[in-house]
């Protein structure tokens, strides 16, 4: 039945103890990962899973994986072995060997994390590692080049608690027009106002400014844009910049680079507060930070925003409709039936063309590390049972609950495969699982068991920081959010539970740029939803400089159309933004153009009657079918009442994830 024998536990404890065989070669630098821009395209709605006979059945499919258990279960894992992600371990792998699988006569490094013990100093691993690039002393982190024999000795001393590979960011990025100055009202405020962002310093961050000097030629941007570091080279930037600068022409820009890992990435949200900067707005993830509490980033910015007077606003992210949210469910043989028993499609499923990928991140609710609970995932080709891919690593109380794939189809023909959860010899306890899958452009990912339910997470789930959803606004169709919109809930576990409504508020996206340095000239995805309420939050700012950064989050988000169910929710947050009204909300009057008004005491924050009519939205797919019904968490589509600026809270109880989260895909048109 399988052509090829499955790779097993075992496999990774030879992969490590190879690594000693290169001792004596030359280093050889394996060029650092770059920003990976998932793209959206104009019109995505996975397809869904029919019956096929030429697929294998599931129990083929979990026969081939319980022979890797059984192969694993009977040898003993090293602490060293252990303190290695296993995907740093393919990593490795991958580096050594050639496409062959024969010995390359060549050494390697690559780029990492290393999690030291508490209270010991990130120099105490300097000698003992290629190059040191970033360090964080307050959470004991470095990122480090390390060769083969590098990565051997770190793992075997004992103040190193973890090992694993950097991931290259994601990117917000789209492809698809809007006039979003003129939804949101930035012309009205310009014009009758004269709010152009005079006096407001704007940083953005994201994956470049390719095409800078061709976009201010055209006088799509300004000639004195600064550029702190551009070393990514990547073009959404530029196209973020020319929003902001199309509704707040007056605002002086900034741009900064999102780097290569998450301590360069908070290095550069501190460089860009240093010029200055009162406005932040990114569209970066980074696809490893924890799901259920604040790691790295979102603790960093959370102190920023607490510190200085910044309103930071991002992305909400793309990743709606490629996203799990449910409670383990064993099918009865230990692993994780996706569909809860509904379906004979139990997994999440991805057809992958020549040369195209797809890497996936699953996290489950235990703490970083402090996990005791041992899920595993897989990524099979679903016509032969043959395992493509496995993330292994062990938890066993002290490790971080995550595992990650990152798999490229290097055959001739497209591989129809599929994820699949396994309850490592079933001593695991149940635990929330929740599951993203990143499939290139040319990849086709379907529907069955997706579910967009809780689809926010990292820095965008901070509850000060301002995440904007996506609504389509081309003309098209009525104001209706994009399908691939992240949202809502975000439930932390740690410190102690909380439920975060989110998105906060939602802009247009399909808006026309320039398309300089290549980019596409509509642009498509939250990434460019984020810059438009970056720019009316300077043109209000810009008037009524005396207001504090609390007072102007509070009006933008208090002044915002409704839209979806009546109040605040968890697919539009507050709603679609209004520079006009927010400006009023603020407690601005009406002034000559080009005059700033002196101190206004804010006036009570008004309610906004919606101006789009809640029969224009009655097709809303995401508004009328709820894939968690009236049990267990706040679905994605309730209401929740709440004042701009708070954060509602949950007991425990409220946190419980249903048994069966059935999700039905509805067409983004409703036919």
């Amino acid at each position: 039945m399988y052509p090829f024998s499955p790779p097993s536990r075992l496999d990774r404890f030879s992969r490590v103890a190879s690594l000693l065989c290169i001792l004596m070669l030359v280093a050889v630098t394996v060029p650092p990962a770059t920003a990976v821009a998932l793209s959206v395209s104009s019109e995505r709605s996975g397809p869904v899973l029919q019956t096929s006979d030429d697929l294998v059945s599931s129990a083929e499919v979990e026969r081939a994986i319980e022979t890797v258990e059984n192969q694993s279960s009977s040898v003993g894992q090293s602490g060293g072995v252990q303190k290695i992600a296993t995907d740093l371990l393919d990593s490795a792998q991958m580096q050594r060997q050639g496409e062959s699988g024969e010995e390359k006569n060549t050494s390697w490094s690559i780029q990492v994390y290393i999690t030291l013990l508490s209270g010991t100093p990130t120099s105490s691993i300097d000698s003992m590692v290629d190059e040191v690039t970033d360090r964080d002393e307050e959470d004991h982190l470095v990122v480090a080049r390390v060769t083969g024999p590098e990565l051997t000795s770190l793992a075997a001393d004992p103040r190193v608690k973890g090992i694993s590979r950097v991931s290259a960011p994601l990117v917000n990025a789209g492809r698809t027009v809007t006039a979003g100055d003129t939804l949101l009202k930035a012309d009205q405020l310009r014009t009758q106002y004269g709010a152009s962002g005079a006096g407001v310093k704007i940083g953005v961050i994201s994956d470049g400014v390719k095409g800078l000097a061709e976009a201010q030629a055209t006088g799509d941007l300004p000639a004195d844009l600064h550029v702190i570091s551009n070393a990514d080279g990547g073009n959404e930037g530029t196209a973020m910049l020319e929003i902001i600068h199309d509704e707040a022409p007056q605002a002086t820009l900034y741009f900064h680079e999102h780097g290569s890992n998450v301590v360069a990435f908070n290095h550069a949200v501190d460089e860009l507060v240093a010029e200055g900067c009162t406005v932040i707005c990114d569209d970066i993830c980074w696809p490893k930070e924890p799901f259920f509490e604040q790691g790295i980033v979102a603790t960093h910015i959370s102190s920023v925003i607490a510190e200085k007077q910044i309103i930071y606003v991002s992305a909400a992210s793309n990743y709606a409709d490629q996203h799990y949210l449910g409670t383990y469910y064993n099918d009865g043989d230990n692993f994780h039936d996706f569909s809860s028993g509904t379906s004979i499609h139990k997994n999440m499923y991805v057809d992958l063309p020549s040369g195209s990928s797809v890497s996936a991140v699953l996290q489950w609710d235990d703490k970083f590390g402090s996990s005791g609970n041992d899920y595993d995932l897989y990524f099979v080709d679903a016509r032969t049972g043959m395992i493509l891919d496995q993330s292994t690593s062990r938890q066993d109380g002290n490790d971080d609950p995550i595992e990650t794939i990152e798999y490229q189809n290097d055959g001739y023909s497209t591989i129809e495969g599929e994820f699949v959860i396994r309850n490592y010899r079933g001593e695991a306890q149940v635990r929330t699982l929740d599951l993203f899958i990143y499939p290139d452009d040319d990849a086709t990912m379907y529907s069955n068991n997706v579910n967009p339910a809780g689809s926010v997470y990292g820095h965008q789930a901070i509850p000060d920081v301002v995440t904007v959803g996506a609504v389509r606004a081309d003309g098209v169709r009525s104001i209706s959010i994009e399908p691939f919109s992240s949202r809502g809930p975000v439930n932390l576990i740690y410190p102690s539970p909380l439920t975060i409504i989110k998105p906060d508020i939602c802009a247009p996206d399909r808006v026309a740029v320039s398309g300089a340095g290549g980019f596409d000239t509509i642009f498509v995805g939250t990434s460019a939803s984020a810059p438009h309420v970056a720019g009316i939050i300077a043109q209000v700012w810009g008037v009524l400089p005396n207001r504090s950064a609390s007072e102007i989050r509070t009006a933008l988000l208090s002044s915002a159309v409704d839209l979806g169910s009546s109040g605040r929710d968890s697919v539009y947050g507050y709603g679609l933004a209004d520079a006009v009204q927010m400006y009023i909300a603020a407690g601005g009057g009406a002034v000559l153009v080009g005059q700033v008004p002196a101190s206004v005491t804010p006036t009570p924050m008004a309610t906004i009657e919606p101006s789009v009519t809640q029969s224009a939205l009655s097709t809303d797919p995401f508004r009328r079918s709820s894939p968690f019904g009236q049990t267990g968490m706040t679905s994605f589509g309730t209401s929740t009442a709440g004042t701009p600026g708070t954060t509602p809270v949950s007991t425990a109880s409220d946190l419980s994830v249903p048994s069966a989260p059935t999700f039905v895909r509805w067409s983004p048109w409703g036919i």
